[in-house]
């Protein structure tokens, strides 16, 4: 449960500043008078963003420079035990029963929402039951006061039989268009998004705009080929079946935004050609902004010739390949490797989980920090080029070991847990070559999932 809200709220997080700046985005390209299935698109790529919070899009960035690669390695050696203060007593975890209790709230609230749009879309669907198909391909009942669509799979046309003549052709084709477009699927897609993070304001402001660019994509197919006085009667019929209407949901279109809607249409004119390119390749630049999924490129490690150590003896160098899974149970890895944050690997696993070295070596540290928690440094030797290579396992609840200690490969070293600042029971686990941080998936087979 833990790690699915934490999950939610990073989705939650990534998404809302994907909103926020996507705003501004399509304001310009609105006032350059960009199609509307342009925007509409740039919406549904910020829907994606509040479900992939990692991004789509696979965007390289360089490897951090020299200087930034050794700090770490300088704020480690001030992790010795002469630095660190005495040991506390570990941080207590937070209770289980709260995470239960926020993602039962969590739950609730998103499943209110979905059985309420359902619970509408049933009725509305047997107040319907009678109707009947008209010439033009609509259905018209005495109970539809309003024209929309209605469906997922099948959708259907709603129109009222007040509604007749030129305005009733270009109100079909408005309604037809939402079919062309998908827009049955996809509308009540994005609104499961929006359920999920029922709590978060931007994402209902993201879709709403969503809702409301799909609404002028089929305005603006409706009227394409209209003259200026069949324009006329069409926002007519928006203004006339404005309220009346039976309520549709998330699942249909009915009449919404009216007023901006008319104010859009007087105001439409089609974009010349290199209005609508200038238009394109802006829109495109902020998709692959939106939808980046940014990897940092590991640095390479110093080159033999840089490396002025005699070389060991073959028999006694340590090779990293000897490194092996700390744990032999947990639920999956998170590897965040950035510059200035957070390092290593991530084993979510229950509290009281036996954490075993990752190789043989000499305990260095085994107590308490701020940060850290209670957590083991171990020292596995050089390798034949005179690296020394080193492996940190932070958030223990218990340690089995302590400093000076010998241990062997697979040998029990703790347990466990959520120590120092930690969000929930897991292994933070770090690998370190001549002070300078790895990745350590790149060299140990983890035996579980990876994320």
């Amino acid at each position: 449960m833990p790690t699915l809200m934490l999950y939610g709220l990073r989705a939650g997080l990534a998404g809302g500043l994907a909103a926020l700046g996507m705003l501004p985005v399509c304001a310009l390209l609105r006032k350059g008078r960009a199609p509307e299935w342009l925007l509409c698109a740039l919406w549904g790529a910020v829907g994606l963003r509040f479900v992939l919070p990692g991004g789509l899009l696979p965007l390289p960035l360089p490897a951090a420079s020299g200087a930034d690669i050794t700090a770490p390695g300088e704020m480690l050696g001030a992790l010795s035990p002469a630095a660190l203060p005495a040991a506390a007593a570990p941080a207590q975890e937070s209770g289980p029963g709260l995470w239960r209790v926020l993602g039962a709230v969590w739950l609730a609230g998103a499943a209110v929402l979905v059985l309420r749009e359902l619970a509408c879309y049933l009725r509305l669907r047997r107040t319907l039951a009678l109707a009947c198909r008209t010439p033009d391909g609509a259905y018209s009942c005495p109970a539809v006061g309003a024209p929309f669509t209605l469906g997922l799979l099948r959708p259907r046309v709603y129109l009222p039989d007040s509604l007749q003549g030129p305005a009733r052709a270009a109100v079909l084709r408005h309604e037809q268009a939402h079919i062309r477009r998908r827009d049955p699927l996809t509308k009540p897609l994005f609104y499961l998004v929006a359920c999920l993070h029922w709590w978060n304001p931007l994402v209902w402001l993201a879709f709403s705009r969503f809702e409301l660019a799909m609404e002028y994509a089929c305005d603006e197919a409706a009227i394409r080929a209209l003259s200026p006085a069949r324009r006329a009667l069409y926002c007519e019929s928006l203004l006339r079946f404005a309220v009346g209407g039976p309520r549709a949901g998330c699942l249909a279109f009915g009449q919404r935004g009216v007023q901006r809607r008319i104010r859009h249409l007087l105001g439409y004119r089609r974009p010349a050609a290199v209005r609508l390119g200038l238009c394109l390749a802006g829109a495109f630049l902020a998709a692959t902004v939106c939808l980046a999924a940014p990897r940092q490129q590991q640095a390479a490690l110093p080159e033999e010739a840089s490396l002025p150590a005699a070389e060991p003896a073959e028999d006694t160098a340590f090779s990293p390949q000897e490194l092996t899974s700390p744990l032999d149970f947990y639920l999956y890895i998170s590897r965040r490797y950035t510059a200035n944050a957070h390092r290593g690997d991530d084993l979510i696993a229950p509290t009281g989980t036996t954490v075993s070295a990752a190789a043989g070596g000499t305990v260095l540290v085994a107590q308490f920090h701020q940060s850290y928690g209670n957590y083991v440094l171990i020292d596995h030797g050089a390798d034949r080029w005179g690296r020394d290579w080193q492996t940190l396992y932070a958030h223990l609840d218990t340690l089995a070991v302590a400093a000076g200690d010998t241990v062997t490969a697979h040998q029990a070293i703790g347990t466990v847990g959520s120590t120092g600042t930690s969000t929930g029971p897991h292994l933070h686990l770090e690998l370190l070559c001549a002070d300078q941080p790895l990745a350590p998936s790149a060299w140990i087979s983890y035996r579980g999932g990876a994320s």
